[in-house]
């Protein structure tokens, strides 16, 4: 059995939300990750020290959450996780942090250009390939262009939608 923290059970959910929306998958299953995952983070005590049949109790955990959470914390994986993992690697994940790029402009990117990376897009804006795309017009262009010429601050923190999104 694995342990761990809170926070770090709350990021994959929230990873796994973030991923869910760029597959365009049911918003209500995109919601339930985001609540759990913000549940998890409040939660009071370790969810991992928790008897298992005792996780749906948690706010926003319902029996299929509940089950995922189970094997999460038992194994340290997640088959759904690695599934979407594969298919949106964590460097497509965090074009979503650069400002104007949003889930529908990161998706239109990844599945008409491949790109799946900071590095990637960069090459993209100064080929001016992007051009040719609806909704990547010459200003974003230009602000692309600004933003990727700075090097971004590594970070590891997991990626998280404001409330107000």
């Amino acid at each position: 059995m694995t342990t761990m923290r809170n926070d770090e059970l709350a990021g994959i959910f929230d990873e796994i939300a973030d991923m869910l929306e760029l597959r365009d998958d049911n918003f209500y299953h995109q919601r339930a990750y985001r609540l759990a995952a913000e549940s998890l983070r409040d939660y009071p005590t370790s969810v991992a020290e928790l008897p298992r049949d005792q996780l749906r109790e948690i706010h926003g955990i319902g029996p299929n959450l509940a089950a995922r959470l189970a094997t999460l914390l038992d194994t340290g994986e997640l088959p759904l996780l690695t599934e979407l993992r594969d298919k949106y690697p964590r460097s497509l994940l965090e074009l979503k942090s650069i400002p104007g790029l949003g889930t529908n402009r990161v998706k239109i990117l990844a599945e008409l250009m491949n790109i799946r990376s900071r590095e990637d897009l960069k090459h993209a804006v100064e080929a001016g390939s992007i051009a040719k795309l609806r909704g990547f017009g010459p200003k974003l262009q230009e602000r692309l262009r600004n933003l990727l010429a700075v090097e971004p601050v590594a970070s590891k923190e997991p990626i998280r939608r404001s409330r107000t999104e």
